[in-house]
């Protein structure tokens, strides 16, 4: 049976209809576009999660986040490194990367976040205390990125999801290796910002946001100990001290002349602390300030460090090109152009003859 000429237009008007509507819906925010240059995205998603945990610190949730948590709140510290100034005079200070690019647009577009974490799930000690509040810190911040584009929060099943991606065993080598090679786009709350990985400063390899929380740091001993300050501690160089896994890039960095023991992998509270109260070792270094607690004579008493580590959300940075032979002459920022040819001599040509007094070239823009 033929369609008459009239129904086929009645089709076609309602079928460009039902397309320009859904068009419409889409926000103009979350089509995102093709990136300027190499790591756009990546740097869009730092100034995201930035604006991100500014909201949530200025909302007042930061707070009340960490005060529901009875262990963990009374042991962070919020290091004032993004001040909660959203607006000053009608100019916004923490403003939305917009139109995302790279991966920045991919999770607004999929609604989806692919997050490093270790799974601490059962571990004995002082590894896994921080677990809740990491958890409800992660989904506060994720969805406050949301609002930031139009998508709703958490519990709203359209907000976006929080997919683990879990590195084990515990290392911040692999860890960093992982995050640089594409493997998630986020850490969790699970790398201090001052420490090293692979040889090199954890914050020349990767991109990093705000410091969300700190911890302050305490060394545990005997209370006959001769230890009274930080400094006694590190002029002993017969120092034992006991440390668990989240102190131990920590101790080795702060006390060289010290023998480590390290509890990575058992309770450390327990066995680090019945060993001070023992003999067996001079210190335990922990964040908690309240040491367990023994009958006297044996009790163990506090010696506040004054120093406190920091730990930002990690995002990627570039995979490192040392000792590798560059091709210096691909100009192109698309991951996957890995020759040199013809698209590269037109874009060589097209910024030719540009200069500082005509049309200078940004200092962000750059090819691999």
């Amino acid at each position: 049976m033929r369609t008459s000429i009239r129904c086929k237009s009645a089709i076609t008007f309602a079928l460009l209809a039902c397309v320009i509507s859904t068009w419409l819906f889409i926000p103009d925010i979350a089509q995102g576009q093709a990136e300027q240059y190499r790591g756009q995205g990546k740097d869009q998603l730092v100034r995201a999660l930035d604006a991100a945990i500014a909201r949530l610190i200025d909302s007042g949730q930061y707070r009340t986040i960490i005060n529901s948590d009875p262990v963990a709140g009374p042991l962070m510290v919020n290091i004032a490194d993004c001040y909660p100034r959203i607006t000053e005079d009608s100019v916004e200070i923490y403003p939305f990367p917009n139109p995302p690019t790279g991966v920045l647009a991919t999770i607004i577009n999929s609604r989806q976040v692919r997050v490093g974490f270790y799974d601490a799930a059962g571990a004995p000690g002082s590894f896994n205390i921080f677990n809740t509040v990491n958890a409800n810190l992660m989904r506060a911040i994720i969805d406050e990125l949301g609002k930031g584009y139009g998508i709703p929060p958490s519990p709203d099943p359209g907000a976006i999801q929080i997919l683990q991606v879990n590195i084990f065993p515990p290392s911040s080598s692999t860890f960093f290796t992982r995050l640089n090679n594409g493997d998630f786009d986020i850490s969790d709350l699970l790398g201090a910002l001052g420490a090293t990985a692979n040889k090199k400063r954890r914050r020349t390899q990767a991109r990093f946001t705000c410091t969300v929380f700190g911890t302050p740091w305490y060394m545990h001993v005997r209370n006959d100990s001769s230890y009274q300050t930080f400094d006694d501690v590190l002029a002993d160089p017969d120092a034992v001290m006991c440390v668990g896994l989240l102190s131990s890039r920590l101790s080795e960095d702060y006390f060289k002349n010290a023998t480590i023991v390290n509890k990575m992998l058992s309770d450390d509270i327990s066995e680090c602390s019945a060993g001070v109260r023992d003999g067996i070792y001079d210190a335990y270094l922990h964040f908690d300030p309240v040491p367990v607690s023994y009958p006297s004579p044996n009790d163990l008493r506090s010696i506040p460090m004054n120093l406190v580590s920091g730990v930002p959300l990690w995002i990627a940075g570039e995979n490192s090109c040392e000792g590798l032979d560059v091709c210096e002459g691909n100009f192109s920022t698309d991951p996957k152009d890995t020759d040199v040819d013809g698209s590269d001599a037109a874009l060589f040509k097209s910024d030719f003859n540009r200069s500082s007094f005509e049309n200078p070239c940004p200092n962000c823009v750059q090819g691999w």
